[in-house]
């Protein structure tokens, strides 16, 4: 009884570690991603955000559009491998042709340093009316936490950077598009993917979290595909969590506006 005992455990450790070697074998050699029948439009493409999410949505299978006013910093900065089209967001003519056949719309653009007002209120309002017209089906937003408080440090700071990126919020929410209102914490690039949990809050409370550049691209991207996230304004924050990739059935909790 007892040889046959040990036996067993022997054979149920050898099962084991054939399933490990199997696991580790197929983690090694990954399957290419199959190709997805939609094409997303980035704007902001050659940020921080937005370079993480066409690197995500390439390795998914997605045909990309990413937009850039510079075309050789584009492709020496984040790559050539890119179907990339030149246009500004603040000249509504240069936006047109480059949304014909697109299927989402991603706005991940920010002022930096030029004006607010044209970008993060007209820039945003021009991609999504060029959006509605090309019939574009889905638009997401990436905006920021404290836009409903016009005393905000930030608003005092660079020219009501927040009131305009409200406006922008605004414009899509009563555009008629189905759209993702996205409010990640403090952006930065301080751990890995994946180290820790995302915590999603709504009503724009005054909290001083932080995410990952990388996490925030993964909840864009999962938006996409998500209904969840449709039609929903949201913020999101890191926090430690023993399953960091539980954050996705979250989603599934938050609010309709």
């Amino acid at each position: 009884m007892a040889k046959t005992l040990i036996r067993l455990i022997a054979i149920v450790a050898l099962i084991g570690a054939s399933v490990a070697r199997a696991q580790d074998e197929t983690a090694a050699a990954p399957t290419p991603a199959a190709k997805i029948d939609e094409t997303v439009f980035v704007a902001g493409a050659t940020g921080r955000v937005g370079s993480r999410v066409v690197a995500q949505l390439k390795a998914k299978g997605y045909t990309i559009r990413p937009l850039t006013r510079d075309l050789e910093k584009a492709k020496s900065e984040v790559g050539e491998d890119y179907d990339w089209v030149v246009g500004d967001v603040t000249d509504i003519d240069t936006l047109r042709p480059a949304m014909q056949g697109v299927d989402k719309l991603v706005v991940t653009i920010g002022s930096g340093g030029q004006s607010p007002e044209a970008v993060d209120y007209g820039g945003v309002k021009n991609l999504v009316d060029v959006a509605k017209e090309a019939g574009v089906a889905y638009a997401l937003l990436v905006s920021s936490g404290g836009v409903t408080h016009p005393e905000h440090r930030l608003n005092q700071m660079f020219d009501n950077l927040l009131i305009w990126k409200f406006k922008g919020e605004e414009h899509l929410r009563n555009s008629g598009l189905k759209y993702t209102v996205f409010r990640p914490g403090g952006l930065r690039d301080l751990w890995a993917p994946g180290d820790y949990g995302i915590v999603f809050m709504q009503g724009d409370l005054e909290v001083d979290g932080l995410l990952s550049l990388d996490d925030a691209a993964s909840v864009i991207v999962e938006c996409l595909t998500n209904p969840a996230c449709e039609n929903k304004t949201f913020e999101a924050f890191n926090y430690k969590a023993l399953e960091p990739q539980n954050w996705r059935k979250n989603l599934n909790y938050l609010l309709a506006d």
